[in-house]
């Protein structure tokens, strides 16, 4: 078996990873012998199967199925998935569902208020969700600019927001906005 790696790095394929799910986890069996992936300048021990991983994405605005970090419990990294489109569909609705999990994010639809005090900026808004306050710090930071006209607000928790269309926003919500961005 070939296993793909460099010097930080193994690359998880199909051939030798197989996702589960555990209970109400994601979980992770290795087929293949867990010592042909030492070659990991990580040298972390592998174990054949985890009850649970977690996925972060390694570019997470514009690349969400391709290069996701596998992990297991303290968040050391198994290795890397470049293209999730390559598993079953089983496993690929699995993967999804966890990254979304963990990348949940609602979509602003309109900007109510924005208030500042204190250097944070409060913006109440009309959400796919419902109605929600989204407190920011360093507002500068907080927004940022994906492509042309798509933003995402990130909140003092880490929470994200998504404006898909800053365009298709009405025009009050688009007149707050924009002394932000």
């Amino acid at each position: 078996m070939d296993i793909k790696t460099n010097n930080t790095v193994v690359y998880l394929t199909p051939e030798f990873t197989h996702f589960v799910k555990c209970s109400d986890f994601l979980g992770l069996d290795i087929t293949c012998d867990t010592s042909l992936l030492k070659e990991s300048a990580l040298d972390i021990d592998r174990k054949s199967h985890y009850d649970r991983v977690k996925l972060r994405r390694a570019f997470p605005f514009t690349s969400s199925e391709n290069y996701i970090s596998v992990l297991d419990e303290d968040l050391n990294e198994i290795g890397l998935i470049e293209d999730i489109t390559v598993y079953p569909e089983y496993e690929i609705v699995l993967i999804r569902e966890e990254l979304e999990r963990v990348y949940y994010s609602a979509h602003i639809l309109k900007i109510k208020s924005v208030k500042e005090k204190l250097g944070y900026a409060y913006f109440a808004v009309q959400c796919d969700c419902g109605d929600i306050d989204i407190p920011l710090r360093d507002i500068y930071r907080s927004i940022i600019r994906i492509g042309e006209d798509r933003i995402v607000m990130i909140d003092v928790d880490g929470n994200r927001y998504y404006i898909d269309s800053v365009e298709a926003l009405d025009k009050k919500s688009r007149k707050k906005l924009e002394m932000y961005i």
